[in-house]
């Protein structure tokens, strides 16, 4: 519950609805930046009909991190193991992080394919630079993407594309 109202406060503090501007293109890559230097953890939460893959930063460590959120298109390894790893999902995106002074480690995130969850998967994948994350997504989706310095986070928002 507590993920889930931070989820919320993130969005609130975006000051847009959940629903609101484009969807990311399959074929685009967007970058961001946070004011934070330290990643506190991944998730995934649902509301309703938006799914959310949240970054949540420790706000105590300053710093710059730029974010880039866009399509996978690689072969992939897997963080902890450093084995090929085969993600869910008929769309990957690569979140990429550059900039984190710590606290990059997390754990795959995966959902159970009768479900049917949008977010299927995520996955901390070598980078080769800075920490990098792979989200697996199913069906025709619409990805948003937002930050708040506020709540200390960057979000996916994903809905199913009308």
């Amino acid at each position: 519950m507590a993920m889930l109202v931070a989820a919320l406060l993130a969005l609130a503090a975006c000051g847009a609805q959940p629903l609101d501007g484009p969807c990311l293109a399959s074929d685009a890559e967007t970058t961001v930046q946070v004011p934070f230097g330290r990643l506190e953890g991944v998730s995934h939460e649902i509301e309703g009909d938006v799914e959310v893959a949240m970054f949540r930063f420790d706000r105590s460590v300053a710093g710059s991190t730029t974010i880039v959120v866009a399509p996978a298109n690689r072969p992939y390894r897997e963080f902890r193991f450093d084995e090929p790893v085969v993600i869910a999902g008929d769309r990957q995106l690569e979140i990429g992080l550059t900039g984190l002074i710590g606290g990059a480690d997390a754990d795959r995130l995966r959902s159970d394919p009768s479900d049917g969850q949008l977010i299927r998967e995520i996955v901390q994948v070598v980078a080769k630079d800075g920490a990098a994350w792979v989200l697996g997504v199913d069906g025709r989706t619409c990805v948003r993407v937002r930050t708040s310095a506020e709540a200390a986070t960057m979000t996916l928002l994903v809905t199913t594309a009308e």
